[in-house]
């Protein structure tokens, strides 16, 4: 409900904190949060069991933040300066919160690796959810029938670069993205 909210969501990352503290989860025995970013960071009491499965931990407060500043072209000045302030505080708000879940999972064996370098705890694997023999199946996916092009799929924020695909793709006329 907050202005520009749907489009401009990320304005508002120095809030998510505390929007993700003030869910009120008292009634419930088990907390399962999924997230790569605020969602570990739920309040709960002694008697209930948070399980977190990370997705990562936060990529442009960590290790790619140099790289995110650089796309985002915010490698100087007045607005670099608050949002190296504001990743910062994210980082520190991070790190406290990564103690609160009783169990974290990772969702791959290098996301654990991950948690257990930002976090400073282990981390047990389960691997995303995926029907992986229904892309086998002749009735889905006919292997006679596959079309002569290279799909690439993502959001569109600078540290995915999609832009690097885009220009890769100019340097190879012969293909298709």
């Amino acid at each position: 409900r907050l202005p520009f909210a749907k489009k401009r969501f990320r304005h508002y990352l120095p809030l998510m904190p505390l929007a993700i503290e003030q869910f009120d989860l008292r009634g419930y025995d088990l907390i399962l949060s999924s997230s790569h970013a605020v969602g570990k960071g739920v309040l709960t009491g002694p008697d209930q069991l948070h399980i977190s499965y990370v997705n990562s931990p936060i990529r442009y407060a960590w290790d790619l933040q140099h790289e995110y500043l650089a796309q985002a072209r915010m490698t100087r000045g007045l607005k670099s300066m608050i949002t190296r302030c504001i990743l910062h505080y994210i980082r520190q708000w991070d790190v406290a919160t990564g103690l609160r879940p009783d169990v974290m999972i990772g969702n791959s064996n290098f996301i654990c690796r991950r948690i257990q370098k930002f976090y400073r705890r282990p981390a047990s694997t389960i691997y995303p959810c995926v029907d992986v023999d229904a892309f086998s199946q002749p009735d889905i996916v006919p292997r006679d029938s596959r079309e002569d092009f290279y799909l690439a799929a993502s959001r569109l924020v600078p540290y995915k670069r999609m832009d690097l695909i885009a220009e890769a793709f100019t340097q190879l006329p012969e293909r298709k993205l």
